[in-house]
């Protein structure tokens, strides 16, 4: 509240002084008039004029005085209207009625509607959405009550284009201020930001290349789906469902092949559950299912059934086609545990064993539990075992077709558990891809195979050694600096370290594939295409890869010899590597028809038991000795 206007007191002032001054003047003329001197009434005549000029310019003063204040008054007012219109504050004064005294101009821009009707007794609230009216008359009722009380909430209203957006009101009891004498009601749209959390808050609960819900929002969505089935006493199922050859299909295909593969298997999922079932990807190629309102573990199992029926056959990109399924483990509640963090252990992994037996669905069994906590013990001593030098390498010789010499010899990775003994590299090399410890095998098996191509024969042998690269270490992004140092440190000749990487591997995407293998290529090792024919490549796709060595597979290998169809694919690869520069290395090789044929048909190493198993490296040279497959 402000104190009396400054140019009125000044206009008062003027008009005081003027009126005492010409009250004066009024009394002194007649006197000096009637003294009867000339000079007397010169002076009356002179003191009259002279008052009537003062008074005209007090007067005038006063009152332009008070025009420029009130034209200030008027531009101050419509400077504040302005500010308040294009703020994005909008003010509405009621009355203690509830009735509209002022409007901003900007309440129509951000509620919408006409002013006049907005003017009207209700019509501001008329934009409120109903479910929030009552809290809006609520909040309002309140206020009114105590002079200076205030309270702020958050309205949904509807804007007339259809929109719906979000207010935050705050509302004041001013009846008591003379300069609103009201209950003083800003207004501010708040949509942008409501929005914004909105995203955020889907950003954080839901996966974003599905739209299913994440772990978080699983979690909790369980918890509460749970607890509801314990109060009423109700079974409830969880499901763990993962993908079979998923990562095939990205190897294979490419990431984008698995986008769309995982998009779809998240549509197949939304169809084959209910609106009240809790679906999530976990991440990956990973998807749980918490079933309410089950009967019973055979109920469990129709859905499951459901699910798998639905799943797509395979993903198909470019005319390759990796055929695709789901295993599917399923625990139940209350019977195999009470918790959702329990459960979900208990159906992954019932799942794992469904994968390893390819049954496609698995319930849980207490005895698999033993399972779990043996995978989980075995995965911890993978990581000592690093530390304790429990890995070695095997080498298996490969020898040159038509020298009879060894060419080279694979290193394979072979670990001998302190307790277990030799743990199959089948199921170590699974266990180190889960584990997240794959790309350290791998540069371990680089490392030491680069080590110990120098004690190799003695030290007189000049061949290759050649590594396997698991196709999670091809997005290893240190990977070929790290070769590269390693093979400057050992002072070895280019050539000397042979990268095998898998046909599955490299043709999801050949381009990318392309300038992998020339950024490994430059690092000076030799490049091996390992198990081509195992895959559906195309011929026309070799030429585009830098690849010194193409090995064939050992189902091509297999019926070799016996006048079957074989033959002449083999005959045609051996000639289109040779076309591209690459030799031909044939794996598996058993037979002694095997060796004569491939000698015939022009193949340049050959690799099996025929001529050497994998052998620790202190009996590779016993191994070749006693070889004797190529007439040595």
């Amino acid at each position: 509240m402000t104190g009396p206007d400054p140019d009125r007191r000044f206009t008062a002032v003027h008009a005081i002084l003027g009126a005492l001054f010409a009250g004066t003047v009024l009394f002194l003329v007649p006197t000096l008039a009637l003294a009867g001197s000339p000079a007397a009434a010169i002076a009356a005549a002179i003191l009259w004029l002279g008052g009537l000029a003062a008074l005209w310019f007090l007067l005038r003063r006063g009152t332009e005085r008070a025009r420029t204040g009130l034209r200030a008054e008027r531009a101050t007012g419509e400077l504040f209207r302005a500010l308040v219109d294009r703020s994005g504050e909008a003010y509405v004064v009621l009355d203690p009625s509830g009735d509209v005294r002022f409007m901003s101009a900007n309440v129509a821009k951000i509620v919408g509607g006409e002013p006049e009707r907005l003017h009207e007794n209700g019509g501001l609230l008329d934009t409120v959405r109903q479910n929030d009216r009552r809290r809006a008359l609520q909040a309002l009722s309140q206020v009114r009550r105590q002079p200076g009380a205030t309270a702020s909430l958050e309205l949904r209203a509807w804007h007339p284009d259809g929109r719906e957006t979000f207010l935050e009101v705050r509302a004041t009891n001013l009846t008591e201020s003379p300069a609103v004498g009201g209950i003083l009601v800003s207004l501010r749209d708040i949509t942008p930001r409501k929005t914004f959390e909105t995203e955020i808050q889907h950003l954080a609960y839901y996966d974003a290349l599905t739209g299913l819900a994440n772990r978080r929002f699983f979690f909790e969505q369980g918890a509460q789906a749970l607890s509801i089935a314990r109060r009423h006493r109700e079974p409830a199922a969880v499901l763990y469902i993962d993908l079979d050859r998923f990562k095939q299909v990205n190897d294979t295909l490419g990431h984008e092949s698995g986008d769309t593969l995982l998009k779809q298997v998240a549509d197949a999922l939304r169809r084959s559950l209910r609106d009240s079932d809790v679906l999530a990807r976990l991440g990956g190629d990973e998807f749980a299912v918490i079933l309410t309102e089950v009967r019973d573990v055979e109920a469990a199992g129709r859905v499951a059934h459901r699910i798998l029926e639905s799943m797509p056959a395979s993903a198909v990109a470019e005319g390759h086609e990796v055929p695709v399924g789901a295993s599917i483990g399923v625990a139940m509640f209350p019977e195999d545990a009470e918790e959702l963090e329990e459960l979900l252990k208990a159906a992954d992994l019932s799942m794992y064993r469904a994968k390893s037996d390819a049954s496609g669905i698995q319930f849980y069994r207490a005895e698999l539990r033993e399972v779990m906590l043996d995978q989980m013990r075995l995965e911890q001593d993978m990581k000592r075992a690093f530390e304790h030098h429990e890995f070695h390498l095997h080498y298996q010789p490969v020898f040159h077709l038509m020298t009879g010499e060894m060419a080279g010899a694979e290193a394979l990775s072979r670990w001998r558990h302190f307790t277990r003994g030799m743990v199959a590299a089948s199921e170590f090399i699974q266990l180190a891809e889960r584990a997240g410890l794959i790309r350290s095998l791998d540069r371990w098996a680089i490392a030491r195979a680069i080590h110990q191509r120098q004690t190799l024969m003695d030290g007189a042998w000049t061949g290759w050694v050649a590594v396997n690269l698991s196709p999670h270490s091809l997005g290893d992004p240190g990977l070929a600096a790290y070769i590269r140092e390693t093979l400057t440190g050992a002072g070895l000749e280019p050539g000397s370290l042979v990268l095998e990487l898998p046909e599955a591997a490299v043709f999801g995407d050949v381009d990318a594939a392309a300038d992998l293998m020339w950024e490994l290529k430059n690092t000076g090792a030799a490049i091996a295409l390992d198990d081509y024919g195992s895959g559906s490549t195309s011929f026309n796709h070799l030429r585009r890869l830098p690849i010194d060595i193409l090995k064939l597979a050992p189902d091509m290998v297999r019926s070799l010899g016996s006048d079957s169809g074989d033959d002449r694919v083999v005959e045609g690869t051996i000639a289109i590597a040779h076309g591209i520069r690459a030799k031909v290395l044939a794996k598996g090789v058993e037979r002694e028809e095997q060796v004569e044929w491939l000698r015939e048909a022009g193949c340049d190493f050959i690799q099996g038991y025929i001529t050497g198993g994998p052998v620790p490296l202190e009996e590779l040279p016993g191994e070749v000795e006693k070889s004797t497959a190529l007439g040595r």
